[in-house]
């Protein structure tokens, strides 16, 4: 996946949750992916923990057409057993990259302190 795409995702995630505060743009190289960020160390706290990428041996059609969901499903999402509690010690929002053999999972996740489930569903459909 391109440093470019990973940007322009963590640039609009960021966006609205970091508007107060601005500063000069660095680079950072976290696991082969490439960010843009304020130097404002929450929202470099929040994309070092927001993409969370992983490779699997699977193809889509092996998640897709399966009578029940896959258990794999479970990983594709950061917060995926997160309890109300856990929000105060989890990022709010985090973008998990899954490459499969022949096409890729984007598991976004959400803290609700932030945000609704509306909300995020309107999000991601603009």
């Amino acid at each position: 996946m391109s440093c470019h795409v990973v940007r322009s995702v963590s640039e609009c995630f960021v966006k609205p949750l970091g508007q107060q505060k601005s500063g000069a743009k660095h680079a950072i190289n976290t696991l082969g992916y490439c960010y843009a960020y304020p130097e404002w160390p929450a929202i470099q706290e929040f994309l070092e923990s927001v993409i969370h990428p992983c490779n699997l041996d699977m193809t889509v059609s092996d998640i897709l057409f399966p009578v029940d969901v896959p258990p794999v499903v479970d990983s594709f999402f950061y917060h995926h057993k997160a309890v109300n509690h856990d929000g105060h010690t989890m990022p709010l929002l985090s973008v998990k990259v899954a490459q499969l053999l022949d096409g890729l999972f984007i598991g976004v996740s959400m803290n609700h302190a932030i945000d609704d489930g509306t909300s995020l569903f309107n999000f991601i459909n603009t």
